[in-house]
């Protein structure tokens, strides 16, 4: 990019820093005119087209140093006196700008990162049957890799579209980085052509078509109860682990939930998916039907709980088996048409007609979760952690069909409380182009929210050496959520995401019943510095274990005969065999610890 200034007098190239012509001796025009055409430059810039990964590269490592020289320019542009407050706010301006250049530069190099780390499939090796599905960019075939069934993506020839090229890679991309997410998210088998602009893309084979299909073509009383909570249960475990990386999904909706031969639900659809980054927030992506009331208005932020929503429509699905809304109806009396039904959730508020969903015959608890999910505040819904948590304990009590148990699994008597140290962070991803960011973090278990100071100029290295108490926890079921971010948050975004399962700590406890480690933060589906966190037990885990397991084997001695229990006995087995001899252990190195300091034999 030229950095140059031509003098308007004599047309001589100066260097963009000085202030007087090299040759005329003329004033150049003021600092802050030479800031704004130095941007404004740098905004017009020519964008990276298609290439090979060395191109990309070369190409990459140019841009960078661009920033980089951009950046000390303008740093150095900066310390001059401002003439008007117009220019000042045109700088500002072209800072954003270039913030956003510098992420998408970011974004670019991870893409390319992730893309070479895909297994290759050689086109011969992929054994045509059929084809699928032909939409409007995309087509799908059906066929054998290596004996295994599996469905093969690609652009159709007749798309030439950069925009669309890019924006699929993303999309292979971040399959790549989720790797199936644990058995919740359609797995990606391989790929070929990555580097060019006809990627192919190989993906593992869902029997029986999308959730929407599913239903449509099964009966209401042919799907049982405990069948529609396991693909509930498997959708709110792949939006918790999309959550976790830091991503948001954005068009969750039955055609992107597929349904494999045993029934079990797997998400897809991640071409719209996105860092949670509101630089860059993008407004009506997806179905609307299945979006958030606030990702529909045009310059609304939204958060990850936009996912939420349209997980809470989801599971509402599963009841009705009709598409969201389906009760709606106009003044007439007739179903409400996609402009009016639009118009009426940008416009919706609590008690409006669209918030008054129906149901079937859900159990009270479902429909209950589902309301808050659907909640018109975002901060009011529940996030996928405890979503997670919910459905599982249901569905390990039966809570379904005629199955109803008259000994509900109760919490133990014995009260553990839980004190959380946030110590400090290192290595954070910087979110901003100019300045140093301003961390703070938002601490949620088992439905509590705690927030820490902000650090003011805490950059990627913040401390905040603050204590939480979280009262009356579940040491097997809870998953603490950290969610760092910016001071103004609404306009930075948010800097990364750490999770840390409760009973994935009790292993690792010293004699004094405390943990302390450093935690992964995952910013932008990449790990991106981490945490350091201390967690300190209040009460006798040793009693509250044992109490668990007396309470577990009671209901499983009354209620086994009516469900699964495999889960539940795996779960015992580490509970009776590691965690309360541990805990017994532990106990007793604290008691002769206490003793030998007072003196005692």
């Amino acid at each position: 990019m030229d950095t140059t200034i031509v003098c308007s007098v004599c047309n001589t190239i100066n260097e963009i820093l000085e202030s007087t012509c090299s040759s005329c001796k003329e004033e150049l025009p003021s600092a802050h005119q030479r800031l704004r055409i130095l941007l404004l430059r740098y905004k017009h810039a020519k964008p990276m087209t298609a290439m090979n990964s060395d191109q990309f590269e070369l190409q990459l490592k140019q841009k960078n140093d661009e920033i980089d020289a951009l950046k000390r320019t303008i740093e150095s542009l900066q310390q001059k006196p401002s003439s008007t407050n117009d220019t000042a706010v045109e700088i500002e301006s072209e800072r954003v700008h270039l913030a956003k250049e510098r992420a998408e530069v970011e974004k670019m190099r991870s893409l390319v990162a992730t893309l070479q780390t895909i297994p290759y499939i050689d086109p011969s090796q992929f054994h045509f049957n059929a084809v699928m599905e032909t939409g409007q960019i995309y087509e799908l075939q059906i066929g054998n890799f290596n004996g295994r069934s599996v469905v093969m993506k690609k652009i159709l020839k007749t798309i030439v579209d950069e925009q669309v090229t890019n924006r699929f890679k993303a999309s292979i991309s971040l399959l790549a980085k989720l790797n199936g997410g644990e058995g919740t998210i359609v797995s990606l088998v391989g790929a070929n052509n990555v580097g060019e602009m006809n990627p192919q893309i190989y993906l593992e084979h869902m029997q029986r078509g999308s959730l929407r299909t599913f239903l449509k073509s099964t009966a209401r009383t042919q799907l049982a109860w405990k069948t529609r909570i396991d693909i509930a249960l498997n959708m709110a475990k792949a939006v918790k682990y999309i959550h976790s990386l830091d991503l948001i999904h954005r068009d969750l909706s039955s055609h992107h939930v597929l349904i494999n031969e045993q029934k079990i639900a797997k998400i897809t659809g991640f071409t719209n998916a996105r860092e949670i980054d509101h630089n860059k927030m993008t407004n009506g992506i997806g179905n609307f039907r299945y979006s958030s009331p606030e990702s529909m208005v045009e310059g609304q932020l939204y958060t990850e709980k936009t996912d939420i929503y349209s997980l809470g429509l989801l599971m509402i699905e599963l009841d009705t088996h009709e598409i969201p809304y389906s009760n709606c109806k106009d003044r007439r009396g007739k179903i409400m048409g996609d402009f009016m039904l639009l118009d009426a959730l940008i416009h919706a508020k609590s008690g409006s007609e669209v918030t008054k969903h129906a149901f079937k015959d859900s159990p009270n608890w479902y429909r209950e979760l589902a309301i808050r999910c659907t909640d018109l505040d975002p901060e009011n819904r529940p996030s996928a952690v405890e979503i997670v948590t919910i459905l599982q304990n249901e569905l390990r009590q039966g809570s379904y069909d005629n199955i109803r148990s008259n000994r509900r699994l109760q919490n133990p008597p014995a009260v553990i409380n839980l004190h959380v140290s946030v110590l400090r962070a290192k290595n954070l991803l910087d979110t901003q182009a100019f300045g140093i960011q301003d961390p703070f973090c938002k601490l949620s278990l088992g439905g509590q929210i705690a927030r820490t100071k902000v650090h003011d100029k805490g950059g990627c290295d913040p401390r905040w050496d603050q204590v939480f108490t979280f009262k009356n926890i579940h040491p097997i079921d809870m998953v603490l959520e950290i969610n760092i971010l910016n001071k103004n948050w609404m306009i930075d975004g948010q800097i990364g995401k750490s999770t840390m399962p409760i009973e994935a700590t009790l292993d690792a406890l010293d004699e004094k019943m405390t943990w302390n480690a450093w935690n992964d933060v995952f910013s932008r589906g990449d790990k991106k510095g981490s945490i350091m966190i201390k967690f300190e037990f209040e009460g006798d885990l040793a009693r509250w274990l044992e109490e668990y397991k007396a309470a577990m084997a009671n209901f499983n001695e009354n209620e086994g005969h009516l469900r699964s229990m495999h889960n539940d006995e795996e779960r015992m087995k580490k509970i009776s065999n590691i965690l309360i001899p541990k805990m017994q252990n532990l106990g007793k190195m604290a008691s002769g610890f206490v003793n030998k300091v007072a003196g005692k034999p």
